[in-house]
């Protein structure tokens, strides 16, 4: 896959990655404005304009709009609103890109937000607002989010009575909130597809957008956190770790993409299978909270039914212990994980792709420069840690951001020993001693089936399904093949 950036000549930057054997094609366009830019008199703002700029534009309407033109293509279309951004993105056959962007553009640069689309919308919102109190993962967000103070515990999902009922008055908001932030300066744009680079560049061409807005600025993001907490949820039970980076977003990305590798590597020896064998978590999930040019917020999720306080710290204990074992890889396990990131990264869609470029995690080339330096001063940054708990004692009710936790302050402090866990990486560093084998050879045991019967296997071909009514057909004819050692049934 090659790659190219180009600056439009109305000021979008552009990124454009060529990949010659996709047969479908992708855009994301991120907007530098978020829930963080909202006026206050209008909480939830930003994510009602993500909702109705799907709902129409100048030059497409009705059936002609992207999310059902893209869905009639047999495409996939989506959006997010986040703190300090917003992204519009889809998938779709590679011939069928440049008129995707077409309608990308417009719906970014020229929505109609006609009253009756923010009633229904205002509507759609107010639904999703009542699921989202109740929803185990975006609770555990809040309650994160929370411990930053100001102006981060402000209302921001939206609903019918924060909107109110004078529509005309909400549509000169998100008209004026529109005009100021959906600019040239504040939108890129990131295409991939089997076209060629030129191809793509000149689709880019077409992406229209206002001038550059003048008072364009960014949400500051604070420079420490406030209390470790738990917090009261149903299901299985959380620890989050989340720590605060300091640095060019690329090469933290770039960093921590490669971290990811080791931390969600299963293999023996892994963080997960250490901590799986001790019964301490099932799973560990990694995502950004806050990005911007010089910040990233990563928080780190590990689940299980089950999180005791002491196991907690164990598992932080653990963490760490493992991030020093990574600084103390070699260059040849470093470059090892570098290409499992790669490799894993492309057998992913090239949606999924464009997303990881532009909001998640996506391998650099090689290993990046002062990888163990990098490693190395995580201990140093800001740390701060989240404990849910089915059942919590003495927990307080806090109203923040709209949502109601059942919280606690601090994490229990524990005198359990700790012990030191062997990780190791791969290549490993070392040979491993295999078990002698023995002088003579030694006869196989065999077996004899007590009575011989013939069975047919059936297996499909490739990519196609079997329904299991196949397999009750006619017994004769099974019987009449030379037989195999596995029933009638699904082998890949």
């Amino acid at each position: 896959m090659t790659s190219r950036r180009l600056v439009l000549a109305n000021g979008i930057h552009c990124h454009l990655y060529h990949q010659p054997d996709a047969r479908d094609a992708a855009a994301l366009v991120r907007v530098r404005a978020g829930s963080l830019d909202e006026p206050d008199r209008w909480p939830g703002l930003a994510h009602l304009l993500e909702h109705l700029l799907f709902c129409g534009s100048e030059r497409f309407k009705e059936h002609d709009r992207l999310m059902p033109w893209v869905q009639q293509q047999g495409g996939q279309v989506n959006a997010t609103t986040q703190l300090s951004t917003s992204a519009f993105f889809f998938q779709l056959p590679a011939k069928a890109l440049a008129g995707g962007v077409q309608r990308l553009s417009d719906m970014i640069t020229a929505p109609l937000l006609s009253q009756q689309a923010i009633m229904q919308e205002v509507a759609v919102i107010d639904a999703e607002f009542q699921l989202l109190r109740h929803h185990a993962d975006t609770l555990s967000e809040a309650a994160l989010v929370d411990t930053l103070g100001e102006p981060f515990q402000r209302f921001r999902v939206g609903n019918a009575a924060a909107f109110g009922d004078n529509v005309t008055l909400l549509q000169a908001a998100l008209r004026h909130f529109h005009h100021r932030y959906y600019r040239a300066n504040g939108i890129e744009l990131w295409l991939q597809g089997p076209q060629s680079l030129d191809e793509l560049a000149q689709i880019a061409e077409r992406f229209i957008s206002p001038e550059p807005s003048k008072d364009l600025a960014a949400p500051v993001f604070p420079t420490s956190f406030v209390d470790d907490v738990q917090l009261q949820l149903p299901g299985d039970e959380s620890f989050w770790i989340s720590l605060r980076l300091t640095g060019d977003a690329s090469l933290l990305r770039d960093n921590v993409t490669l971290l990811s590798v080791f931390w969600l590597d299963e293999a023996p020896g892994s963080l997960l299978a250490v901590l799986r064998e001790a019964g301490l978590c099932d799973t560990l999930h990694g995502q950004w909270l806050w990005q911007d040019a010089q910040h990233g917020w990563l928080a780190l999720r590990f689940s299980a039914a089950k999180i005791s306080a002491e196991q907690a710290r164990r598992i932080e204990d653990l963490f760490w212990q493992h991030l020093k074992a990574i600084g103390a890889s070699n260059a040849v396990q470093q470059q090892h994980y570098a290409q499992l990131a790669r490799q894993d990264f492309a057998r992913l869609a090239p949606l999924e792709q464009l997303r990881g470029r532009a909001l998640g995690f996506a391998p650099a080339e090689s290993v990046p420069a002062h990888f163990k330096e990098f490693v190395a001063g995580l201990v140093q940054v800001p740390c701060s840690r989240l404990l849910t708990q089915q059942q919590l004692l003495n927990a307080e009710r806090v109203e923040t951001q709209g949502f109601t936790l059942l919280r606690k302050n601090g994490i229990p402090q524990c005198l359990a020993s700790q012990t030191t866990a062997a990780f190791s990486f791969y290549p490993l560093s070392q040979s491993v001693d295999l078990p002698s084998l023995p002088p003579v050879a030694m006869a196989l045991p065999r077996f004899s089936a007590l009575q011989h019967v013939e069975t047919l296997l059936l297996r499909p071909a490739f990519l196609s399904h079997l329904e299991r009514s196949t397999c009750a057909g006619d017994s004769g004819t099974a019987a009449s093949s030379v037989g195999s050692i596995a029933p009638c049934g699904w082998q890949w």
